[in-house]
């Protein structure tokens, strides 16, 4: 691949690399097009490379990369060393018996494929903190996303014993030290794992029963999440249909508290984006919990009458998840300033 190639390039010469990404285009026909500079250990750039648009982040990366390594190619300036071997192979002294420190193995599954992923977790699953089984959980998420139905459920057919074994380090972690951040973000990567149906049965109970576990803590925690991390954390349990009651309720409260504050809950908090409250609505609608309070909350920051109405921000899938959400509930939502609804 471009960008291993061009990584191991840029370390024999102490070079690191540094990504910036253009987005372009609808949400729904998103293009990418990053732009990759490779610092000197001053921070002064030495290489400079855009690569083309491209429908996927990596892709763009990708492109970025190829295109870099060829003006690197045709320069031999700068200091140099022996080159280091690829991103697999680097974890190859580990097995002699040197384990990685905790920001080392981050850093692995931050740039690991779903594959190393789990062989990751299989060599060093005593090492992993609730931090890094959310990252995997994220990482496994989002590369599962992009794939067709049937690629995904094959994938998870195939990686059964890895990912029983993940799940079951998860679901003994949920006692522990688990954060808000990291209990959003494990629970998003596990339902676009396994949402939607995809997988045998026995691993959609395997979600389901760490659902199970991971609800009092979610129900816990909910109160200090971010607008980010609450609209996850109920997109996660609508997703894969679990009806857990006392989450939803903690998740309503605080929702109700970020979206009377404008969506800022405090100190470093930024405000609710259009996309995570048309998920919070729907997320809502799709469960037996009747929140009449937080629709009217939800109807009055789209279409405040104080201020400039927001529903103009929300993008075409959001204002359909809206509009849907206040049918399924027979929600009519009140008019901002009292007045009758159109």
């Amino acid at each position: 691949m471009s960008k291993r190639a061009l990584h191991d390039a840029a370390r024999a010469r102490t070079l690191l690399a540094d990504y910036t990404c253009e987005v372009r285009g609808p949400k729904q026909a998103q293009e990418h097009r990053c732009t990759l500079s490779l610092l000197s250990k001053g921070g002064r750039p030495e290489h400079t490379a855009t690569g083309e648009w491209c429908p996927r982040r990596a892709k763009a990366e990708e492109s970025a990369a190829a295109a870099c390594l060829l003006t690197l190619d045709s320069s031999s300036t700068g200091p140099t060393r022996p080159p280091k071997p690829s991103r697999t192979a680097a974890a190859a002294p580990y097995e002699e018996g040197r384990k990685p420190n905790p920001r080392r193995l981050l850093y692995l599954l931050n740039n690991a494929d779903r594959d190393e992923v789990c062989r990751l977790h299989r060599q060093w699953r005593d090492r992993f903190s609730p931090t890094h089984l959310s990252c995997a959980w994220t990482v496994l998420g989002r590369s599962l996303a992009s794939e067709p139905a049937a690629a995904r459920t094959r994938w998870i057919e195939q990686r059964r014993e890895a990912l029983d074994a993940l799940g079951a380090a998860t679901l003994a972690s949920f006692g522990a030290s688990y954060g808000h951040r990291e209990l959003a973000n494990t629970l998003a990567g596990l339902a676009k794992v396994y949402g939607g149906g995809h997988g045998a049965p026995s691993h959609r109970q395997e979600a389901r029963r760490l659902l199970s576990a991971a609800a009092p803590v979610a129900a816990r925690l909910a109160g200090s999440m971010s607008p980010q991390e609450v609209a996850s954390l109920v997109w996660a349990f609508s997703r894969l249909l679990f009806r857990a009651a006392a989450v939803f309720d903690a998740a309503a409260e605080r929702s109700l508290e970020l979206l009377a504050a404008g969506g800022k809950g405090g100190e470093g908090v930024r405000p609710f984006e259009p996309l995570e409250v048309s998920s919070l609505a729907l997320s809502f609608a799709q469960q037996p919990h009747e929140k009449p309070a937080l629709f009217d909350a939800i109807a009055g920051w789209a279409l405040r009458a104080d201020a400039t109405p927001r529903l103009p921000l929300f993008d075409a899938q959001g204002v359909c998840n809206l509009l849907w959400s206040f049918a399924a509930t027979d929600h009519a939502g009140g008019a901002p300033g009292g007045g009758e609804g159109g």
